[in-house]
Formats: structure tokens, C-alpha cells, sequence
């Protein structure tokens, strides 16, 4: 497991529309935002001998793309991850899903963020591996997850708030 990124001590103002969170930055008051500030919460976690349709189950009624793979429910130290694109695949592919297990699809040892990995430092990891989907992780154990999507919205926030401070138009 290998934590990207250089540790910052910010908070971040954080409000939530939703189920999704946005930060609420800005460079005036030093705030900087991290990975723990946007990332949404692992509440679906599966296991690697798990059989994948039981993990195709958990994304849809989740809402989520991409699960993490962990080894025990207890310690949630992530060594996997497992997307939607990883299932097509296997569909594609004719494989049959009800025998076919997580560890036989999942990508092993995921690059994962600290917790205080800063949100440009999550996003260069992102862009520059091609990754949609970044594990955050605080003591080896797993807190959440950071999607593309909400690396955007915090990357839009911020820019928002610099034309608002700036005196420019938002529209």
C-alpha cells in the first residue's frame, strides 16, 4: 500500500448538498483542502473471496462505480479495488459472474491517499496514474473514497470562490 501525496494540516470548511460534500476554500484564509475533506465515506466494502455479482449488487444498490477490496471487515486495510469497468469486462468477456471471484478481477496493492493528502496532490495522482477512483486511508485502515467526480466539484468550488473574491462573474 502506498500513500501518494504530502501531508497537510488544514481543515477544510466543509457543507454537504446531499449525499455529496463540496469544500468551501479559499487561499485568503489559508485553507487548503485534503482528500478526508472530499472523499465520501467507504460505507460498501467487500472481500477478495467474495464472488463478483454479490460486488456488481453492492454498486448498484450503493450508487457507487468502484468498491474497495479489504482484508478483513475489522482492520479495513484496503489491498484491492474493483470497478464497474472490471465487471463489463468479465461480462464481456463471457465469464460467469456467480462463480468468478473479486480477487480474480480486483487490482491488487491500489495506490491509496492519506487522509491529509492535500486535493491538488489527490488530483495529480489521479490525472497522472488514470485513475477515477483514489482509496483515502488514516492509520492503514480505510475511511473513504475520492471519485473523479468529487475532485471536479472541489477543483470548481475553488475556482468559483477565487472569481467571487476576485470581483468576477461566476455565471
Amino acid at each position: 500500500m502506498q500513500a501518494e501525496g504530502l501531508a497537510r494540516t488544514h481543515t477544510c470548511q466543509r457543507s454537504l448538498l446531499g449525499r455529496k460534500g463540496t469544500c468551501a476554500m479559499s487561499e485568503a484564509n489559508g485553507v487548503t483542502p485534503t482528500a478526508a475533506d472530499i472523499m465520501q465515506p467507504a460505507l460498501s466494502t467487500v472481500e477478495p473471496n467474495d464472488h463478483v455479482a454479490a460486488a456488481a449488487y453492492l454498486m448498484h444498490q450503493a450508487g457507487a462505480t468502484a468498491l474497495v477490496v479489504v482484508d478483513d471487515e475489522q482492520a479495513k486495510r484496503p489491498i484491492g479495488l474493483i470497478t464497474e469497468a472490471d465487471i463489463v469486462e468479465a461480462v464481456a468477456a463471457d465469464k460467469d459472474l456467480h462463480g468468478l471471484k473479486i480477487r480474480d478481477l480486483m487490482t491488487s496493492a491500489p495506490v491509496v491517499a492519506a487522509a491529509e493528502t492535500s486535493l491538488y496532490d489527490a488530483a495529480r495522482t489521479m490525472v497522472t496514474r488514470h485513475f477515477r477512483h483514489l482509496p483515502v486511508v488514516a492509520a492503514s485502515s480505510l475511511i473513504g473514497m475520492v471519485g473523479i467526480g468529487e475532485v471536479c466539484q472541489a477543483m470548481l468550488d475553488r475556482s468559483q470562490e477565487s472569481q467571487v473574491r476576485m470581483g468576477g462573474d461566476t455565471a
